[in-house]
């Protein structure tokens, strides 16, 4: 099989993602054929559309986004890569949280799966609680997915952009549900996201928002407003 990996990437990468994700694309090499995009000091969405122009150019099977601040499990391939023999599914990521309040898990799903049901708060869709087997989602975070590149063929042109509610991530999973495909979640393939003073993880992320929590309150109370005031949170 014909890999793309995917690594837009910005000036400065933290040196723990080298260390980590050098030996996991080696270790794809062993079994099939891997090309490298690193596409730099690019717009996020214009990064992603290179990458597949490119992996169309060189007749790959599939594109491994890997974002530079996310670190990833070393079977994440072998885990997603099934969910795309379906027919409908274009895309299969794993789970990976923000890495600032409120710290919540980058995967949401719109009611009936339809984009015109985002509403005014699309923050709102994010799931907070999942089954242990691959789920069905309106769209995710791009840091760890795998797309299916010969079903990409099919989504109109350009595939990533920052216009619309959200990122490019929204907007692209948006044609994707338009072209009649879908995207999954393995809740098993659970990345980091990594920052030169954080490491954000599926078993951290609630202490994280806590602490967050936790400031606002004390920035609140040091504005010296004079009344008392409730913080609710998910922790």
């Amino acid at each position: 099989m014909r890999i793309m990996v995917g690594i837009p990437t910005l000036d400065n990468v933290y040196w723990k993602f080298f260390l980590h994700t050098v030996p996991l694309i080696a270790k794809l090499k062993t079994n099939h054929l891997v090309s490298l995009c690193c596409v730099n000091r690019c717009a996020i969405d214009r990064a992603r559309d290179i990458t597949v122009e490119i992996a169309f150019k060189k007749d790959c099977d599939r594109i491994l986004f890997i974002d530079d601040d996310t670190l990833i499990p070393d079977d994440t391939f072998e885990k997603l890569n099934p969910l795309l023999d379906d027919d409908k599914i274009l895309s299969a990521s794993g789970i990976s949280y923000q890495r600032g309040h409120p710290f919540l898990p980058m995967v949401y799903k719109f009611k009936d799966f339809k984009f015109e049901n985002i509403g005014p708060k699309w923050h709102s869709n994010q799931l907070i609680q999942w089954p242990d087997e691959p789920f069905r989602v309106s769209c995710n975070g791009m840091g760890v997915s795998l797309l299916d590149v010969h079903k990409m063929r099919d989504i109109p042109k350009p595939c990533f952009s920052r216009n619309g509610p959200g990122t490019e991530d929204f907007f692209f999973y948006e044609k994707v549900a338009a072209m009649g495909y879908e995207a999954w979640v393995d809740p098993s393939v659970k990345a980091t996201h990594i920052g030169n003073r954080s490491e954000v993880t599926c078993e951290n992320h609630s202490e994280f928002r806590r602490e967050s929590v936790l400031k606002d309150a004390q920035l609140v109370e040091d504005e010296g407003s004079g009344r008392g005031m409730v913080m609710e949170a998910v922790l």
